[in-house]
Parts: structure tokens; C-alpha cells; sequence
């Protein structure tokens, strides 16, 4: 009896926690919320999102509708009342409309709404790509609820990160509503996330229109030991498969069926079609008489690595795609390019001068690891060069940043895997960073009542860069070749 009596009171604090109030709207708080104080299933959180939900509407552009409400319960949550959202304006491809928001405070046992004006949001663009809107609730303390809604317009149809289930603090219920009327189009949905996979809820209302569900989801912040945490969030993505395309003609209008690349081997083609484009291998081979030769391979290829360095910065802009956007004659004369042209513009020089060298795309641990089962270029966001000498050895090289010697490329790149473009076959590659080591002898001697200190060092790799290295961790110190910094050495200390 004491059992049952157990499962019962369990399942009204599920369902508590899960539905704090189900017909959430805006402005219309419930007691349950106002009572709310604690998460059940993540004690110490300063805040809680008590209800989200969106809707897509996959007419062209795709309009997504979102509302999300948060409740503040401690002093630590109260950080959840800057908020900032992001659009790509590049292209026009995406925009924001519709914003409001506002706080509702309880004082004298009655809610108080402070509302944000028009002035309140603060639109900045971030780079020649994204724009962000930031906004701050007003009059913020323990046991405040905040909520603001919005539509982001979007005319990127081929990959969407459709929703997100999980913020950085814990939600009591997600949901996600899609209405593909109108689109012509077919998409393949990917669920990411054990708990989504796991126990979300699908449910169909007319048509083809289906709604997602989840409930209860820690934040994602409590993983730990991965690159990205963000990356590990439960989520939902529409994969474009085919749509169609109206063509007008003078006597009628006919639509045209698309079919959206489902291979490697055919995505890779097109990165390679699209980077031609962008290459002039006759003006690369004039380049190399600028740059000193040498008998020794290892040897000319750093010095073209120093030629790029001398010559070329990168511009701040990783596109989203690893696609060029300047020949790289028009980069040697501007000087600065993104990670795109500056690597193919490397590619070029290399090969020019007889190298063994192959593109490989990848995504960056802030971008999130990638999907091997769904070809899709959007994944990607940077382009390095893998080039083979004659003796076996291998190096990455990123032309965006030489700051490390040759075969150290920056440590973000090392994400997993890398996909070779190569049309002819279906390549992807491991990326582990080389091993770089530290040796330090401390040698202490006690002479006519004075301490003498000798110091040796000896370093390899990451730790032999002139950069700060002070946000890197031991263990991202990886790599191979060593640098002698004093004729003697006696090993201490040993550490990656």
C-alpha cells in the first residue's frame, strides 16, 4: 500500500513538473507557476523554461513562430534575463519580425507586466554575416517570469535546425508544430538526442501537419568531457530531399522536380565544381617563383606556408558553408580572404608546386560534430588542406591561421572527422591532433649560502607558438618534433 501510495505521488510530481500549465498563453500566468520554486530533475537551477512551443510554416519563405516562457529561482538565473537572437542577413536569407517581450512580476498577490518597447531591442550586426537582436528584461528578481515571442523568416530551405528542445537550463516542455502545405517538397526528418529518440511524443492534426513533444529535458550544460556542448542538444532537423521548381515560359508554367544531392560522392562534386570556379592554376604557378624552392619537400612547403603568411590574413568569416566567394587572383590583390578562399588559394600554390595535396571539409567543434548518414554541405563550415609528402608523412594545414608550425593547424579543426573532396569515392577521415610535448629540469644548488637556479626546457608543437596559450588546457597540448631549447636535459615533467 505504502508502495502504491509512492507511485502515486511520483506520477503528480511528473506531471506537475512536465505541465506546470498547459494552456500557457501570453501574459496569462497560472498558480502552479507562481508556486513553482524547484526542478525536480535539476535541484541547483537558477532557472527553468516552463513552456516553449513553435510552429513552421513551410510556405516559402518558411516562417517560424516562437514563444518561449522562463521562470527565474534563484539569484544565479536571474543571467537568463539577457537574451540575444541571431539571423543570417547575409543574402537576405533570414530576418526576425514580431518581437516582444516582457516581465511579469507578482507584487501585493496581483502580476505586474513590464512590457519592452520597440527601443528596447538592439539590433547589431556581428559580421559580414549574422546579425544579433539583444534585449535585456526589465525589473528581474527571484520569481519573475519572463516570456517574448518572435517569426524568423527563411529562405534557406535545404538544411533547418527546425527546433530546439534543450537550452542551457533545464525545460519542462518543448513542443514543435510543422505544416508542409504549400512547400511542393519533401524532407526527411533526423532526430537528434537520446531523449528525444527515446520518449518525444508525435502526434498528427489534419493533414500533414505533426506536432513534436518533449518534456522534462536537463539543460544541456550538465554534459561534460565534449567539445560542444550545444552540440549534444536534442533537437529536431529537416533535410530538404526534393521540391519543386516553377518554370515560366511564354506559353505555359511548368513545374520542375529538384532532387537534392543524397551521396557523397555527388556533394563532393559539387564542392569541387563550385571551388574550379574559383581557381586559376596558371596564375598560382606564377606565384612560385616568389617563394623560395628547395631540394628538401619539407622544407619548401614551409617556406610556401611562410609565403602565406607574410602575405595573406584572414577576414573573420567562416561561411557556413565551405564554398569560396573570390578567385584567388582577386585574393592576392586584396590580401585577406575567408577560410574558404584562403585555403583553396593554398590548394592551388601547392599543387602547383607538385605537392600531394587533397581538400578536406569538416566542421569545427563550436560548429558541432557531423552527421555521416546525411550528405548535406551545410554541416561544414571550414576547409583545410591534408598534404602527403614523398616519405609518408602527412599534415593539415589551415590557410586562415599559421599562427603553429607546420602540421599544428588550430586546435578546433580537430573535430572527429574530415570528408576528402574527391567525387570519385567516399572518403572521410579521422582528425586526431598530433601529440605535443613539454620537458622541463629544475636544477637547485646550494652555493656559499645562495640558491642557484638552472632552468631547461625543452618543446615541440602548440607549445613552441609565440600565441597565448593560457585558454588551452594540458590536455590540448598535443604533438612531434622537438625543438632544443639547451645543450643538457634532465626530463621531469612530461604532459599533453
Amino acid at each position: 500500500m505504502k508502495n502504491l501510495f509512492l507511485i502515486l505521488c511520483l506520477f503528480f510530481v511528473y506531471e506537475l513538473s512536465a505541465q506546470v500549465n498547459p494552456k500557457t498563453r501570453w501574459g496569462n500566468v497560472s498558480q502552479e507557476e507562481i508556486d513553482y520554486k524547484e526542478v525536480p530533475f535539476e535541484k541547483d537551477a537558477g532557472a527553468v523554461v516552463l513552456y516553449e512551443e513553435g510552429f513552421m510554416n513551410m510556405r516559402f519563405p518558411i516562417q517560424t513562430t516562437v514563444y518561449r516562457r522562463i521562470k527565474i529561482l534563484s539569484e544565479k538565473g536571474i543571467e537568463e534575463a539577457n537574451r540575444s537572437l541571431h539571423f543570417q542577413h547575409k543574402y537576405k536569407l533570414q530576418n526576425i519580425n514580431g518581437l516582444k517581450a516582457q516581465t511579469i512580476n507578482f507584487e501585493n498577490g496581483k502580476p505586474v507586466k513590464y512590457e519592452l518597447k520597440k527601443s528596447d531591442f538592439y539590433y547589431k550586426e556581428l559580421n559580414d554575416v549574422f546579425t544579433s537582436v539583444d534585449f535585456t528584461f526589465p525589473n528581474i528578481k527571484v520569481g519573475s517570469i519572463i516570456e517574448y515571442e518572435y517569426t524568423l523568416y527563411s529562405e534557406n530551405m535545404r538544411w533547418i535546425n527546425a527546433w530546439y528542445f534543450q537550452d542551457r537550463i533545464p525545460t519542462l516542455y518543448s513542443s514543435i508544430k510543422i505544416n508542409p502545405e504549400g512547400l511542393n517538397a519533401g524532407f526527411a526528418t533526423i532526430a537528434v538526442g537520446e531523449l528525444f529518440v527515446k520518449k518525444y511524443k508525435k502526434s498528427q492534426d489534419g493533414g500533414n501537419q505533426h506536432q513534436w513533444i518533449l518534456t522534462d529535458i536537463p539543460g544541456y550544460t550538465s554534459y561534460t568531457f565534449n567539445y560542444n556542448q550545444e552540440d549534444q542538444r536534442e533537437r529536431l532537423i529537416l533535410q530538404l530531399k526534393k521540391y519543386y521548381k516553377w518554370k515560366d515560359n511564354y506559353y505555359n508554367d511548368s513545374p520542375e522536380l529538384v532532387e537534392i544531392t543524397t551521396k557523397w560522392t555527388d556533394l563532393t562534386k559539387e564542392v569541387e565544381d563550385r571551388q574550379k570556379s574559383f581557381n586559376n592554376p596558371a596564375f598560382a604557378k606564377s606565384l612560385l617563383d616568389e617563394i623560395g624552392k628547395s631540394d628538401d619537400e619539407f622544407n619548401y612547403l614551409k617556406n610556401i606556408c611562410q609565403y602565406f603568411k607574410n602575405n595573406y590574413t584572414w577576414n573573420g568569416y567562416t561561411s557556413t558553408m565551405p564554398i569560396p566567394e573570390m578567385t584567388n587572383r582577386r585574393l592576392h590583390k586584396e590580401k585577406s580572404g575567408s577560410v574558404a578562399d584562403l585555403n583553396l588559394h593554398l590548394y592551388s600554390l601547392l599543387n602547383a608546386a607538385n605537392f600531394q595535396v587533397e581538400l578536406v571539409i569538416l566542421s569545427t567543434r563550436a560548429h558541432g560534430k557531423i552527421i555521416t548518414s546525411y550528405p548535406y554541405l551545410g554541416q561544414f563550415n571550414a576547409v583545410v588542406n591534408m598534404v602527403t609528402l614523398k616519405d609518408g608523412r602527412s599534415f593539415f594545414i589551415d590557410a586562415s591561421d599559421l599562427s603553429d608550425e607546420v602540421g599544428y593547424m588550430p586546435l578546433k579543426n580537430y573535430n572527429q572527422y574530415g570528408l576528402v573532396v574527391d567525387p570519385k569515392k567516399e572518403t572521410f577521415i579521422s582528425m586526431d591532433a598530433p601529440l605535443s610535448e613539454l620537458y622541463l629540469s629544475q636544477t637547485y644548488a646550494l652555493v656559499n649560502g645562495k640558491m642557484n637556479l638552472v632552468k631547461i626546457t625543452k618543446t615541440n608543437g602548440y607549445f613552441n607558438s609565440d600565441r597565448d596559450r593560457t585558454e588551452k588546457s594540458v590536455e590540448n597540448y598535443l604533438n612531434l618534433n622537438f625543438t632544443e631549447k639547451n645543450k643538457s636535459q634532465t626530463t621531469l615533467m612530461h604532459d599533453k
